[in-house]
């Protein structure tokens, strides 16, 4: 039974490509997302949502203006456990919105001239809404990023992302 779970596990369901932009930054995105089933991984107490657990695993390449203190790049790694909520659908494909908070673990505190985080370890907060059209989804998310006070200083990023994700057919 320990495999079973271990094999699902590893069993991929999706790849993500995302681009974004905030002033002065831009933003690409590559993820693997795990999109188990609803009644095996929900707790019940988040059941009633009527939401589908997602999880993604994702890299992430901030590029901003380089100067004396900030090389201008920074990559991340980050963790974005999410719910999806998804709508009756239509010949135009099915609409869903999609919600999640997770840590990022950053290269780097410094993007640009004058934008520097206090630490490294960060928390996105992503908010999206998109359409499911056969294997993929296509959707624009409002995403930010910042320490959440943990360390001065705090300035957070906002990004708009527009993205693709396509089913691998599991």
């Amino acid at each position: 039974m320990l495999l079973a779970i271990a094999g699902r596990a590893a069993a991929v369901d999706a790849v993500s490509f995302s681009a974004g932009r905030a002033p002065g930054v831009s933003s690409l995105r590559a993820a693997a997302v795990w999109a188990p089933p609803r009644d095996e991984y929900m707790p019940r107490w988040l059941a009633w949502t009527g939401a589908d657990p997602r999880f993604e695993l994702g890299l992430n390449v901030w590029h901003g203006r380089a100067g004396a203190d900030a090389p201008g790049t920074l990559l991340g790694v980050g963790a974005l456990p999410m719910l999806r909520w998804t709508f009756a659908g239509s010949a135009a494909g099915k609409p869903f919105v999609d919600f999640g908070v997770g840590p990022r673990l950053w290269t780097g505190t410094r993007i640009a001239p004058g934008h520097r985080f206090g630490t490294a370890f960060e928390f996105g907060t992503v908010i999206g809404a998109g359409v499911t059209r056969g294997d993929y989804d296509f959707f624009v998310r409002f995403e930010h990023t910042s320490n959440g006070s943990i360390k001065q200083p705090n300035p957070g990023i906002n990004f708009v992302q527009i993205g693709l994700s396509r089913s691998l057919g599991r």
